[in-house]
């Protein structure tokens, strides 16, 4: 068996959710779940089960190339996304959930290749804007758009 992207991505989704699935049994349950055919940890464990079995496919699965052509990627881009989530996660309190996320999602689509200043600024506001929209009308959980707002 040769070593190919596919096989390595899919041991490292095996291992993702094996642990998923072991965490998901930590989920405490009512005194009235206990009996219940639906609880708390049945969504968990259906996508433990799926990607259990996505996961053994991908490394089970017979594969054309030789071994895995991680020498042509670009790894300082990933490096420059884990630097990005950090900054986002650091400035999303100081600056606020929109501004942040707008700085984050330009940012990370310039790295991604696109230079039009214009679909940087627009794509991102409405994605943010539309997010942020959602989470508080919708679901209710708010976010302080904007550090002049504060929080509740």
């Amino acid at each position: 068996m040769s070593w190919s992207n596919d096989r390595i991505g899919g041991l490292v989704l095996l291992c993702l959710f094996a642990f998923y699935g072991l965490q998901a049994q930590h989920i405490e349950l009512l005194p009235i779940q206990q009996s219940a055919a639906l609880t708390a940890r049945t969504l968990p464990y259906t996508f433990t089960v799926l990607g259990l079995l996505g996961a053994f496919w991908l490394v089970l699965k017979p594969t054309h190339q030789n071994g895995p052509a991680v020498h042509g990627l670009r790894w300082w881009r990933l490096g420059l996304f884990l630097l990005l989530m950090s900054v986002y996660g650091l400035v999303l309190r100081p600056l606020g959930f929109v501004l942040s996320s707008v700085l984050f999602l330009a940012a990370g689509f310039w790295l991604l290749g696109e230079r039009r200043l214009w679909a940087l600024t627009v794509v991102a506001l409405v994605v943010t804007l539309v997010f942020w929209a959602l989470l508080n009308l919708g679901l209710g959980v708010h976010l302080a758009p904007l550090p002049v707002f504060g929080s509740r």
